[in-house]
């Protein structure tokens, strides 16, 4: 997809500026940030490391503000109040294997087969005491908390809505009486954290591990361009 055209105007600048509270959010809350193509955010549909704790600094707050003030733009709005949540059905997905756990959204995260096309999917399971039943309501429930679910589905809803390539397919939000699950196609290399971490065990910082990582920031500094250039 280098070299494919980039949409332009202030829908784009919004998920641009998300994209600055969630590193803002990254440095205060002494996080890693999950893979571009995976996952949750940059906050811009991508996703924070789940496997990292937080820890309060001041800096919170202002992350927080910033989540507030991206989450009132109108286009956010309009999707946080358009997802649409599906009665989990027994048997529609079986469980493949535990991926990693996700202690910041109370929960973990699987690998599935989609029962209709035999597709592998990823799914966050998390209780819905934590999710709560909605945007709005988690808000009212953890008014500062850094952590946002319900956020995280709106823009990967949106970014995949305006042909940003690098979000995973999404395919909906499921609940049935305990759990809510999260689940997007199924990126096999997992979150760039974890692979990071693996992959410094078999090659040595250095030359070789340059040469290695090299494909790969040319498509995260292309994700970044698709962000911020935008007109």
């Amino acid at each position: 997809r280098i070299g494919a055209p980039r949409p332009s105007g202030a829908r784009w600048r919004m998920a641009s500026t998300y994209a600055i509270a969630a590193a803002a959010e990254a440095a205060s809350a002494d996080v890693c940030k999950d893979d571009l193509f995976s996952g949750h955010k940059a906050r811009a549909g991508f996703a924070t490391s789940d496997t990292e704790s937080t820890t309060a600094s001041p800096g919170v707050s202002r992350a927080s503000s910033l989540c507030d003030f991206v989450e009132a733009s109108g286009v956010l709005a309009e999707h946080l109040a358009s997802v649409d949540v599906q009665p989990w059905v027994a048997g529609g997905f079986t469980m493949v294997a535990v991926l990693q756990g996700a202690p910041r959204n109370r929960g973990r995260v699987v690998c599935m087969l989609d029962s209709a096309d035999g597709t592998k999917v990823a799914a966050k399971e998390m209780p819905n005491d934590w999710v709560c039943e909605h945007h709005n309501a988690f808000v009212a429930e953890y008014p500062h908390e850094t952590e946002r679910p319900w956020v995280d589905v709106a823009c990967m809803s949106f970014l995949r809505q305006e042909g940003f390539p690098y979000v995973p397919r999404f395919r909906g939000v499921f609940r049935d009486s305990d759990l809510t699950r999260v689940v997007t196609a199924f990126a096999q290399e997992g979150d760039l954290h974890c692979w990071c971490s693996a992959s410094a065990e078999e090659v040595a910082p250095g030359p070789a591990r340059e040469h290695m990582m090299r494909p790969l920031l040319v498509h995260v500094a292309h994700a970044l361009r698709w962000l911020h250039d935008l007109s």
